[in-house]
């Protein structure tokens, strides 16, 4: 039953889509998949395969990688040279496939295995194949239309009293699953699309600005319901780098200041309990969580303990060691660096952060107003995952293709094509 659901439904989908996106996949499939991101695993397919193979985002990426490697095979152009972050990403995941070997539970290990192999072939696909600065600007086209979607979407559940309860009875905005989504995911998800919305409506004229500022309005609206603090943080740090790699910050600062003086009393008028949360003090228990995998490094950290295991760790360790207090068991790391440290060894560690410093390097280069969004994005990715801290988030990849987007499309020779084909210089 479940092969004759692949090949009814979704075999006819993946060739429709490469169809269709073949001949310009970075314009087409690729922002479409950017779309669906904010939405994560809540839009299911039922073809009987397991979450997260299950989902629509899911089919899109496979599309997207679809369409990409057929259009470099059928003798489409290729980038021009490689990012520098590119092959320390793929040693990153061949550190992580490693530890399956001696993973405390192989089973796990291969499930997460499975979803990063995944996506870390979209990311991959995406280097190889050339851009220009039409291909970016399709892509942060798709990153706002799903973004505000989705915070559209929690807008919508708040007046409507329909937001679900978390803990300690408060209303959050959460993404992709209902009541068992995690507001914090969807906070970070937000991120990149706030960032995209503020530079654009510094820069826009007209009705591209109006646009703009109405879109950075509704994903801080979309931010706040999500009542996460860490979410909160890294939109802060995003927006300070963007002001700081403006040409102009003065603008940007005025657009920042209105935006949050209206979210603001917008979020005590609508929102008060998830306002009220962002201003209170405490960990929500993450402090626990980190000393029991400190604890665990001294075991695990050298080699790992397998792929995805920080929960079966967290729970032996914790019920070990009474003296650090922990209200729950089997949780993950809320923190990427504990997480690769404890699961994947500290060579893991060693080539996460040299590749995002190899992945923000060649965005110094880029002009100002180019610059600044994708390296806003990636102090954001970084800040939000001091809180959280699983690389298999497709927002993690997402802002990582961005940035990669944006490298190939505003290097010197991308930019030079683009004004030969349509006559007019980059926009900065």
């Amino acid at each position: 039953m479940t092969f004759a659901l692949l090949v009814l439904t979704v075999l006819p989908a993946v060739a429709a889509g490469v169809i269709v996106g073949l001949r310009a996949p970075m314009r087409t499939v690729l922002p479409f998949y950017a779309a669906l991101v904010p939405f994560g695993s809540g839009i299911a397919l039922p073809i009987g395969l397991p979450s997260p193979f299950n989902t629509l985002t899911t089919l899109a990426g496979l599309v997207a990688i679809a369409a990409i490697v057929a259009n470099l095979l059928l003798g489409g152009r290729s980038a021009p040279r490689l990012i520098p972050s590119f092959p320390l990403w793929l040693l990153f995941l061949g550190v992580n496939a490693v530890t399956y070997l001696w993973s405390v539970d192989r089973g796990v290990t291969i499930d997460y295995l499975l979803v990063l192999v995944s996506l870390v072939a979209l990311f991959s696909a995406v280097a190889l194949m050339p851009a220009d600065p039409g291909d970016a600007r399709r892509l942060e086209d798709g990153i706002l239309l799903g973004a505000v979607g989705a915070s559209a979407f929690g807008f919508y559940l708040l007046l409507t009293g329909q937001l679900p309860e978390k803990a300690a009875g408060i209303p959050r905005f959460a993404t992709a699953g209902g009541a068992s989504a995690d507001p914090n995911i969807t906070a970070a998800v937000l991120v990149l699309p706030l960032v995209v919305s503020v530079a654009r409506a510094r820069s826009a004229r007209g009705w591209g600005r109006t646009a703009a500022i109405f879109a950075a309005i509704l994903l801080s609206v979309g931010l706040v319901l999500t009542a996460s603090r860490g979410g909160m943080a890294a939109a802060a740090v995003a927006i300070a780098v963007l002001v700081a790699h403006q040409g102009r910050p003065i603008r940007t600062v005025a657009t920042v200041g209105a935006l949050a003086v209206l979210v603001a009393l917008a979020g005590a008028l609508l929102a008060p309990d998830q306002v009220d949360r962002l201003s209170r003090q405490g960990s929500s228990g993450r402090t626990d969580v980190w000393r029991v995998a400190q604890r665990a490094c001294g075991t695990y950290c050298w080699s790992g303990s397998g792929l995805g295991t920080f929960p079966h760790v967290h729970a032996a360790v914790a019920a070990e060691t009474p003296d650090i207090f922990s209200y729950r068991l089997a949780i993950r790391a809320h923190n990427i660096w504990l997480g690769a440290a404890v699961e994947t060894g500290l060579v893991s560690v060693v080539l996460l952060a040299a590749a995002l410093v190899f992945t923000a390097s060649p965005l110094r280069r880029l002009p100002a107003g180019v610059r600044g969004p994708p390296l806003a994005a990636l102090a954001g990715l970084v800040t939000s995952n001091m809180f959280l801290g699983n690389l298999s988030f497709k927002y993690f990849w997402l802002v990582l293709i961005y940035a990669t987007v944006t490298t190939l499309a505003f290097s010197s020779d991308s930019v030079r094509r683009e004004s030969a084909r349509t006559g007019v210089g980059a926009p900065v």
